[in-house]
């Protein structure tokens, strides 16, 4: 039964698209990433289907796109507790949304009985001299992030604790926590500017951590400065909101370190292609983050999700 189902699941899935114009060669080297998403973990188990699969083809094309790769073509394990042609159908819309707008292919599916859960891989292309790696943070990097951060992690704690989110922000944060936008061409406009780039997934302070740890460097950051959108400050102290951004995470927004002499390039990229960025800080010799607050440094605990302390 469970293959009857897998080869429905690939017809219904599978579309003719259009071809991207990217030659072959143009990509000779390959980036593959792979990411599950459980219900009642990654997202509440209410969750509409077609924002399941966006977000869960989005948080695997983010890592490519903290890569500079160029996203080609997923493959899709999908465990269902029951064949709903309904919610299979409102989930293939989703999916499908997103993989046209990129003109990625999809290759395979395979579908299984069981609790909801979500698996993709995804392969992108790239030069193999141009990818974007955690180990290449050198000490006077500037730090920077796209956009902003901490709206998704807001929006998670109303959901968490059965809340309304209020009218006038209900739209914004159900987009930022349902279908973030992989940042795949600020990740392009990157490449050959950018020493080391990570997306954030997990929360700022975790993510970053990653880049140091692979790089063998410090940071310190201002919090001064950490871009929140408008909706987070209007809803939230400060002190909450610095939670949410250092250690939130479900952003999937860019974190990446840029030499001094590269920086005025990259916002220059940055701007021809409407993505805002901001300097949050700088890499130092060390090997942990400092924060500092009106030029002060200052004492933070902070720490990103857990997935083994989360029982997931």
């Amino acid at each position: 039964m469970e293959a009857d189902l897998s080869r429905h699941l690939f017809h219904i899935l599978q579309r003719e698209l259009p071809v991207s114009g990217v030659p072959d060669h143009a990509y000779p080297y390959m980036a593959v990433t792979v990411d599950s998403l459980l219900s009642g973990v990654h997202f509440p188990v209410n969750t509409r289907p077609e924002w399941i699969a966006h977000k869960a083809l989005a948080v695997n094309l983010s890592d490519l796109a903290a890569m500079g790769a160029m996203p080609q073509s997923v493959i899709l394990g999908l465990v269902l507790p029951e064949w709903d042609d309904v919610w299979v159908t409102q989930f293939v819309q989703g999916f499908h949304d997103l993989q046209s707008r990129w003109n990625i292919h999809f290759i395979l599916g395979d579908v299984k009985a069981g609790p909801l859960s979500v698996t993709i891989q995804a392969l992108g292309g790239l030069n193999k001299n141009s990818a974007m790696l955690r180990s290449a943070a050198q000490p006077n990097d500037f730090i920077f992030v796209t956009n902003t951060i901490g709206d998704a992690a807001c929006a998670l704690s109303y959901l968490m604790e059965d809340k309304m989110i209020p009218s006038p922000y209900k739209e914004f944060f159900e987009q930022r926590f349902n279908r973030p936008q992989p940042q795949i061409v600020a990740g392009l406009c990157l490449v050959d500017i950018a020493n080391a780039a990570i997306d954030i997934s997990d929360g700022l302070a975790s993510d970053l951590g990653h880049i140091l740890e692979k790089s063998r460097v410090g940071a310190i950051i201002d919090i001064d400065v950490l871009p929140a959108s408008t909706a987070l400050q209007a809803l939230v102290t400060d002190q909450q909101r610095l939670i949410y951004q250092l250690s939130g995470g479900d952003d999937y927004e860019l974190c990446f370190t840029v030499s001094p002499e590269k920086c005025d390039e990259m916002q220059k990229r940055m701007s021809e292609i409407q993505v805002n960025c901001t300097q949050i800080g700088k890499i130092v010799p060390g090997h942990e983050i400092c924060y500092q607050q009106n030029g002060k440094a200052i004492n933070i605990e902070m720490h990103g999700y857990d997935h083994f302390k989360q029982g997931n």
